[in-house]
């Protein structure tokens, strides 16, 4: 079972009273809060929301830079395309991706 899918058993678990829908909305909320950062989904499994910035694994050589597997910030169009967030490099070969993480609080200075 994937992260993703005790997630939504735990969910229902504890809130039986939710509808399938309001559970997928719970999720995405949590996926897009980057609250399940860290966990790899095959994107054979699922994809993220179009247009919306992801840890990408991609699999392939492109330049010397590049490793047969290589992580980057990428996303998928709504025609179905990944491409490199900072460059454009398209297509990408994704084999899996991962939700950012929250960025660092900010320092106040304070401790």
């Amino acid at each position: 079972m994937t992260p993703h899918d005790r997630l939504i058993a735990t969910i229902k678990k504890r809130l039986p009273r939710l509808q399938d829908w309001e559970v997928a909305d719970v999720v995405k909320d949590i996926e897009e809060a980057g609250l399940l950062a860290g966990e790899w989904v095959s994107v054979k499994e699922r994809l993220p929301e179009p247009m919306t910035e992801v840890l990408v694994e991609v699999n392939g050589h492109r330049g010397s830079s590049w490793r047969n597997n290589h992580n980057l910030v990428a996303y998928i169009t709504y025609g179905g395309a990944w491409l490199e967030e900072r460059h454009g490099i398209s297509p990408l070969d994704v084999t899996h991706w991962q939700p950012l993480p929250q960025p660092p609080q900010a320092d106040t200075g304070h401790d």
